[in-house]
């Protein structure tokens, strides 16, 4: 687990621990889940999940079902803000292998199917162009 230092305080006026800190990020979750309002209720969950593992910096630190839900909440976000260009041009296109898992965890079979033959294509592209580069050098 990452040591790291969190100013936070509370009721008995002493310094938080980490742990203090990953409590406090599934009391949030827990409570946006347990609400009547489920409007915003899957944007909500993403950005508490998103500010426990810092915008995917230490997924590690996710459990099984908050990995799944980042990872394909991660995809879906970015399709639809650019589609698969997108996805790989950000940090999350470093999460391809881990969400076609996921999305094959939810069920999303086909999507997963796309993705891992995007991905697979992509790396096939790249090794072709790093190997041409070494054959000019």
């Amino acid at each position: 687990m990452r040591k790291c230092k969190i100013v936070i305080r509370n009721g008995d006026d002493r310094m938080a621990t980490y742990e203090d800190a990953l409590d406090n990020v599934t009391l949030q979750a827990s409570k946006i889940v347990a609400r009547k309002n489920t409007v915003n209720l899957v944007e909500d969950l993403y950005n508490v999940i998103c500010e426990k593992c810092e915008n995917g910096d230490f997924i590690n630190e996710l459990n099984g079902i908050e990995r799944v839900f980042y990872l394909c909440q991660t995809f879906s976000l970015e399709m639809n803000n650019g589609g698969i260009h997108h996805y790989y041009e950000n940090n999350a296109g470093n999460f391809a292998n881990e969400t076609v898992e996921a999305l094959t965890a939810i069920g999303a079979t086909h999507t997963a199917l796309i993705l891992d033959k995007e991905t697979v294509s992509l790396k096939k592209a790249l090794f072709l162009r790093i190997e041409n580069l070494e054959l000019k050098n």
